[in-house]
């Protein structure tokens, strides 16, 4: 669809029209349960591989019929502060029983009306993370409430990470519109019942999936740091993601200037691409003299690319400041078996097991007892893996797409 196109016709609600993806299309059976999910899936970037994931499984499930409105154009790069919102590296992917519209377009608000006037889903189900598509959610769950439908919101952060006054006051607009909330930890759903008072029987915690993978051997760790041209002996700390404020790494690197001080030669791995100027990073790395030991990757990561880091590391850092998610990186960690450790913020130690790897935030000499701690213990080190790969079989997106249709049923019901 181009700039000031007509909306999509008729057609595009058969699946035939080029800006509509149709897989399958089995409709409404009796039992069953008509769903439309609202978001956006690959190539574009955000929580697009959380939403695959769960669509892929919730795509397997024969109680649903599975609708899915996507995205033809996001939001423009500049709006974008990691840069391009699409993954170039990355194609759209195709489901086995799923519908797949792709006509939605931030500048046209044709398309909104359409997708409102146009889902079939006795239950719409909305991914919700970016103020930037207020307005498009805003429009299309409008409709689809005033069309007697009722709507589920997955809200990914409760706040937004970097909040100001007008996009709080969107959030409450938009969860105005919801009968029900899914979020990630219980700590998620105190928030939200604090911050915008729904009863607490409207919400549901519902943890963030986890993909199975195999444990790495070490010759795949060899490998993946010849790859990365780190050093071959020696512990490599990962920080991984975009660089926002709020993820503190400045206070990692001011914790990591410890371990240094202590004797120990980890290298730092810092892999992510920035969302601000990377300068005060790169000057507090010249100044506490971490140059020989911190490496950077300061772009973003395709997904083929993400696994030889993970498969590099020994630890994986998440010092965040502030937080009320529940991490997609942190679930990454888990998923290679990575010893993880984290700050007491959001969702993040429900997805430990071990309180010496939850510390407080903005606590330099904490984060750097439990570096050093984890480094100097072997043992703590194969329990933290041995705790992460149960706590990934835990959360399997098979598990995942069963409670999110228990949902499904209940706000049917």
């Amino acid at each position: 669809m181009t700039k000031n196109a007509a909306p999509p016709g008729p057609a595009d609600a058969t699946g035939l029209a080029p800006e509509s993806q149709t897989v399958a299309s089995s409709g409404q059976t009796a039992g069953r349960t008509s769903v439309t999910m609202l978001g956006a899936l690959p190539p574009w970037r955000g929580v697009s591989f959380y939403t695959c994931r769960l669509l892929q499984a919730l795509g397997s499930r024969p109680d649903v019929d599975m609708e899915f409105l996507d995205f033809a154009s996001l939001y423009p790069p500049r709006l974008y502060p990691g840069g391009d919102p699409r993954d170039k590296t990355e194609s759209a992917p195709t489901f086995s029983r799923v519908r797949v519209r792709r006509f939605l377009t931030w500048y046209n608000p044709l398309s909104w009306l359409w997708a409102g006037l146009t889902l079939k889903g006795d239950v719409v189900h909305a991914q919700w993370w970016s103020a930037v598509l207020a307005p498009v959610y805003l429009t299309v769950l409008a409709l689809a409430r005033l069309r007697g439908r009722r709507v589920v919101l997955t809200l990914h952060n409760i706040q937004p990470h970097e909040s100001g006054r007008w996009q709080c006051w969107l959030n409450h607009a938009l969860y105005r519109l919801a009968g029900h909330f899914i979020v990630h930890s219980q700590r998620n759903a105190e928030a939200l019942v604090a911050d915008y008072e729904p009863s607490a029987d409207r919400v549901s915690v519902i943890p963030h999936g986890v993909p199975a993978r195999g444990r790495a051997n070490e010759n795949a760790k060899r490998d993946a740091r010849r790859e990365l041209t780190l050093p071959r002996l020696g512990p490599v700390i990962l920080a991984f993601g975009n660089i926002r404020r709020y993820k503190g790494l400045d206070v990692l690197l001011r914790s990591f200037r410890r371990l240094l001080d202590e004797g120990q030669e980890p290298t730092l791995a810092i892999v992510g691409q920035p969302w601000d100027s990377f300068e005060q990073y790169a000057n507090l790395i010249d100044e506490l003299d971490l140059g020989a030991r911190v490496r950077t990757w300061l772009e973003y990561v395709p997904e083929e690319k993400v696994e030889t880091f993970f498969v590099a590391a020994d630890l994986a850092v998440l010092p965040y400041t502030r937080f009320d998610g529940q991490s997609g990186v942190a679930a990454l960690a888990i998923s290679f078996g990575l010893p993880l450790l984290v700050t007491d913020v959001g969702g993040l130690p429900d997805l430990v097991d071990d309180e010496r790897v939850v510390v407080p935030p903005n606590d330099l000499e904490a984060l750097a007892n439990a570096m050093l701690a984890i480094l100097k213990d072997g043992g703590l080190r194969l329990k933290l893996a041995a705790d992460s790969k149960r706590r990934a079989g835990e959360l399997d997106w098979g598990s995942i797409a069963r409670q999110t249709v228990g949902v499904y049923q209940a706000m049917r019901s």
